[in-house]
């Protein structure tokens, strides 16, 4: 599995130098690979204890992100999960740690010609700068991925259109990042 990853990044450098924007089909492998589930799976299968039964409640209820799941109260989390104190634990310890990340972006100010590169600055920040910083901040959970693996973002500018890449970045975002991309 290690080697697939390498290989996946290793085909986004490849697809991404041709300025091919079907680099995201790599990085979305990449994903579903840590995750040990397919894009098309239910993303709150990746929470533990979400057995089918529980992921068939939660749609029927409305539930089908982990963002809903955290904002559910918790007497209504608790009846539609129906799971003992130590899976509750599990689950809570998950949402938790899943990322939330903002991302603003703006034009950087310049005198812009026909054929010159512009320059747009990019600001990621974890949704969860009040939080106190700890060792485990930036890893993913990944119960089926074997070892640590920290949490990497690509920061793409394409055009679907023509299916273009015009750039690309790769980061890790422990608070906040600033990105320029031209």
């Amino acid at each position: 599995l290690e080697r697939v990853m390498n290989l996946l990044s290793a085909a986004v450098d490849v697809m991404s130098s041709n300025a091919w924007l079907n680099a995201l089909g790599a990085m979305d492998l990449s994903q579903m690979c840590v995750q040990a589930m397919w894009e098309s799976d239910s993303p709150l299968r990746q929470v533990p204890h979400f057995e089918p039964d529980v992921i068939k409640r939660c749609k029927e209820a409305g539930v089908e992100s982990v963002y809903d799941i955290m904002d559910l109260d918790d007497e209504p989390r608790n009846r539609l999960l129906a799971m003992d104190g130590r899976q509750m634990r599990d689950v809570a310890a998950f949402v938790n740690s899943y990322p939330s990340l903002d991302v603003n972006h703006e034009l950087v100010k310049g005198n812009y010609r026909a054929g010159a590169p512009i320059v747009l600055q990019v600001a990621l920040g974890r949704g969860d700068e009040d939080e106190e910083e700890d060792a485990d901040a930036g890893v993913v959970v990944a119960p089926y991925f074997p070892g640590k693996k920290l949490a990497n973002w690509w920061v793409v500018l394409g055009e679907q259109g023509t299916r273009q890449l015009h750039s690309i970045k790769r980061v890790t975002v422990a608070k906040s990042t600033a990105v320029k991309l031209e």
